[in-house]
């Protein structure tokens, strides 16, 4: 298990297996193999070790938890309750039981009857599973946020805000917390500390357009659709395919004075609505042929544009359940786990769909921010490069590979990035304060002041 704590799966992978052959009914030594293939993203293969375990020894509760555990992740979280629910009974005070036990149970909740639509016995029992989990680690957050968000779900306003609250007091870091409170809060409407709340989230996880789209819908709400129109722009600049906030771009900056703006977006979101498939047409695909692949990823995919990360990720999952080769959904997967600031977990799917993907150059960049984001700046700049010459009109990935290129004492680079950036995408001040920066670096203090200027003029934005 050493190779395994250092990173080093396959070795470990390679190793248990050789262990095994020699021991072939212990079961200490296929729960280990069984959580290195959950490490690697080989969730079916887990399953089947959990479930040989869980098999053979009727009152071995870890390995139901572990097998309820891998079912979620293949997307098939209806499988998932029965031994989650034999685990809980085996060993009811363990809280990883009964937190898997809601998970399972709200996302069955839903996906029976599609989008509109839950099974209230489910999502009640699964409200239960969490607050029981609750009872017994009080002070795990992440427990707390899904509380709050399954309560959120049952119209349980005053519960849900309690559980966020609760949630973003015990983890200081998390953005999902953050951005519910927030989203919980515009809709009751207590704008100024939702808007708190939304720019912590996004400053938490700063790959997540989904802040900035509620910070932009928020500051449109005010009136105040130029600061509105700089938040959405920043929102689809972080994920061009997010058409709800493509729209409420070409709102804001109708009615900021940037009509001719306004128009090519609406034109945009316009004609991206009408080549995509609707939601209700592919539930209905989904539920007829759930083997049908493609309109399971198109589904997803929509779910992602719509902001429904969770749905989205577990369209994903269940397309990698049937055809682990499938690399856009891995592609897709892998970016959808960046925007929530799961980099550990989204980097070996990124890395699956490498080569393989219709989007490479989005791939790239997601590939980029989870080594960044887990402190491997000098591994970050290949991959950043190639997003950038394979997505040229993209700024977020100049603007991003400046900063790798500048963290890495590679001035004239991160010169040449931050240009690049700004001139795909004038109106950011971020990148004309990292242009300002690199000047003034580079004894060039004139130019500096310059970019400082142009940042100022557009933090202030366009006169009414």
């Amino acid at each position: 298990m050493a190779l395994a704590k250092s990173g080093r799966l396959e070795e470990a992978e390679r190793d248990l297996r050789l262990l095994l052959g020699e021991n072939p009914g212990d079961p200490r030594l296929r729960m280990s193999l069984g959580n290195v293939l959950l490490n690697r993203g080989e969730h079916a293969a887990a399953a089947w070790e959990f479930e040989a375990v869980a098999a053979a020894h009727p009152r071995h509760a870890a390995a139901r938890l572990w097998l309820g555990s891998a079912r979620i992740l293949l997307g098939a979280p209806e499988e998932a309750v029965a031994p989650l629910r034999e685990s809980i009974a085996l060993e009811p005070a363990g809280p990883q039981a009964h937190k898997l036990l809601g998970s399972a149970l709200l996302e069955a909740s839903v996906i029976r009857l599609g989008a509109n639509a839950v099974r209230t016995d489910l999502l009640a029992e699964g409200i239960r599973a969490y607050e029981k989990a609750c009872s017994l680690a009080p002070g795990d957050g992440e427990t707390w946020t899904r509380l709050g968000m399954a309560r959120d779900r049952a119209r349980d306003r005053k519960g849900a805000e309690e559980a966020l609250r609760r949630a973003v007091s015990l983890d200081p870091k998390s953005p999902l917390a953050r951005l519910e409170l927030g989203v919980l809060l515009l809709e009751k409407g207590e704008a100024a500390e939702a808007q708190r709340w939304l720019a912590e989230a996004a400053d938490r996880a700063p790959a997540d357009p989904r802040p900035w789209w509620r910070i932009g819908v928020l500051l449109a709400q005010r009136g105040d659709h130029a600061a509105a129109a700089r938040a959405l722009e920043r929102s689809v600049s972080l994920d061009a395919s997010f058409l709800e906030a493509r729209y409420a771009l070409a709102g804001s900056l109708l009615r900021s004075g940037r009509k001719e703006e306004g128009r090519a977006q609406m034109e945009r979101f316009q004609r991206e609505s009408r080549t995509e498939a609707r939601i209700e047409d592919l539930e209905g695909t989904v539920r007829s042929e759930p083997g049908n692949l493609e309109a399971r990823f198109a589904l997803g995919a929509r779910y992602a544009a719509r902001g429904e990360t969770e749905r989205a990720s577990l369209e994903m999952r269940r397309v990698l359940a049937r055809d682990r080769s499938h690399a856009d959904a891995a592609g897709m997967l892998g970016l959808l786990l960046t925007r929530e600031g799961k980099y550990a977990e989204a980097e070996p799917h990124l890395r699956r769909a490498l080569g393989r993907s219709r989007d490479e150059g989005l791939v790239c960049y997601g590939l980029g921010v989870c080594l960044v984001n887990t402190n491997r700046v000098d591994q970050a700049r290949d991959p950043y490069e190639r997003a950038a010459r394979l997505r040229p009109e993209d700024p977020l990935v100049h603007h991003n590979l400046g900063g790798v290129r500048l963290l890495l004492g590679d001035l004239p680079g991160a010169e040449g990035s931050f240009r690049e950036a700004v001139r795909l995408q004038p109106a950011n001040p971020e990148s004309w304060k990292a242009l300002a920066q690199v000047l003034l670096r580079l004894g060039k203090p004139d130019d500096a002041r310059a970019a400082e200027a142009e940042a100022a003029k557009r933090e202030k934005g366009p006169a009414r």
